[in-house]
């Protein structure tokens, strides 16, 4: 991925969405709800989303998501610097993280409830938000009023099929609440005729960032603003699976007390849940197993064996032993003994 393939799928739209006859846009002001039935403590539970249609008219949307994207192209698309990665919890937090998304069927009732086996998680979750847009509770306005849990703003463009034209869509995601309620007085004032006029503005404001939190175009999804990506459940999804993970840990190695206490105690420290995002099923049956390749490998990061079984001792072995599981480990090309984890680019003594 680089700036010119994005340069190159706005095109696609502006090209279309230039004639406002050719497209439709809609403002939208979002509420995040909890997420719904996770009795079975399912990674692909998802949030669920209150839309309130702002009733904004199109050209002005039109000239706000302009304005947007003038914004988003001046900072990221003008030079090499911008490095985008796919996404992963493990990438590097300096660098833009992108989706290649696919569409989901939701009239599925195994792809609606998550259960459908060999669903992409994070394709998911934002198809998830996608699908709600146009299918989820629309607020009141009495309601909207309440301003309560009202975080994001939407931009949702959608061109109108045209002689057999394709379809396209642009999504823009803010965060922060759209609503501005005045805490204190505020004026306008004005001097056209010499004489200054305040007037005090006694109604609630809405204000629309020109910073993008993520960017949809078609079937790419980027992440502009790290901290968007708590509007989809990236990081519930995580949790769940640790405590999946560390849950078949505990029955793999119900002997080993020490070991499970120490793995619980480092996954539930900080945000060492994210270790579990590459979680690699094959490496622990290997470790179960006493595979001596593995046993070698886990040697050589300063693991220490008792009739091969691994010895957990302190949070320190921990890290250790799921650096190895998840794949964070990294060595040096010069020296194959020099390991660090590359999550959070710790040198392992």
């Amino acid at each position: 991925m680089n700036n010119e393939i994005i340069k190159t799928y706005l095109q696609k739209f502006t090209d279309v969405a230039n004639d406002l006859n050719n497209v439709n846009y809609y403002l939208y002001a979002v509420r995040v709800n909890n997420r719904v039935n996770n009795k079975d403590n399912n990674c692909l539970s998802s949030l669920t989303y209150d839309f309130f249609d702002s009733q904004m008219d199109k050209k002005m949307i039109k000239e706000n998501v302009e304005a947007i994207l003038h914004f988003t192209e001046n900072k990221y698309l003008k030079d090499d610097e911008t490095v985008y990665e796919e996404y992963k919890e493990t990438n590097y937090k300096t660098h833009k993280d992108y989706i290649m998304l696919s569409e989901l069927d939701f009239t599925n009732e195994n792809i609606k409830n998550g259960t459908l086996p060999g669903l992409n998680p994070d394709n998911y979750k934002v198809q998830v938000f996608l699908n709600s847009i146009n299918n989820s509770n629309q607020i009141s306005s009495s309601e909207f009023r309440n301003f309560k849990g009202i975080k994001y703003t939407v931009f949702y463009g959608e061109t109108l099929p045209r002689d057999n034209s394709e379809k396209h869509r642009l999504v823009i995601v803010n965060r922060g609440n759209p609503i501005y309620k005045p805490k204190s007085l505020l004026f306008t004032f004005d001097d056209d005729d010499g004489n200054l006029k305040y007037n005090p503005i006694k109604k609630n404001l809405i204000k629309i960032p020109f910073y993008p939190g993520m960017i949809i175009i078609d079937d790419l999804c980027i992440f502009i603003n790290e901290n968007i990506k708590v509007l989809f459940g990236f990081t519930e999804r995580i949790k769940a699976l640790r405590d999946n993970k560390v849950s078949e840990l505990e029955n793999m190695f119900n002997e080993e007390e020490m070991l499970i206490t120490n793995i619980k105690k480092f996954s539930n420290s900080g945000k060492n849940y994210n270790y579990f995002s590459t979680y690699d099923e094959e490496r622990v049956n290997n470790i179960k197993n006493k595979d001596a390749k593995t046993i070698k490998e886990l040697e050589k990061i300063g693991l220490k064996f008792e009739n091969n079984s691994p010895i957990i001792e302190n949070e320190n072995d921990a890290e250790k032993l799921l650096g190895y599981i998840c794949h964070v480990l990294k060595r040096d090309i010069y020296d194959e003994n020099e390991i660090s984890i590359s999550l959070n680019n710790k040198r392992l003594s």
